[in-house]
């Protein structure tokens, strides 16, 4: 293929700058991100919150292995809470880019 071909491909596709972006499509390519960021949270925070909580369940029973189940249950859900928080930081910087004004 051509470089002249691969342009002609992608030209569509991609734009250099907002400038460049038709006004209709805009806001479809918003919304296209904010539902994968969705559904990247789903994926990424509700399932582990979820199989976190299914373990502190189980650890509700007596047993040996209660106090190191809980101490690396600690430490997961430290982990997921440090990830969420910046990530929330990063997605507010980049939700702030794309519903501004495109930018010629």
């Amino acid at each position: 293929m051509t470089e002249s071909e691969r342009r002609a491909l992608t030209s569509d596709q991609f734009y250099s700058s907002g400038g460049d972006c038709p006004t209709w499509l805009h806001p479809l390519t918003v919304g296209y991100c904010a539902g994968l960021k969705l559904v990247s949270y789903i994926v990424f925070f509700l399932l582990p919150v979820w199989a976190l909580w299914r373990a502190h369940i189980i650890a509700v029973f007596p047993g040996w292995w209660r106090a190191p189940l809980i101490a690396s249950l600690l430490v997961a859900e430290t982990s997921l809470l440090q990830v969420f928080f910046i990530d929330g930081r990063e997605m507010i910087k980049v939700c702030r880019r794309l519903w501004g004004r495109p930018r010629a």
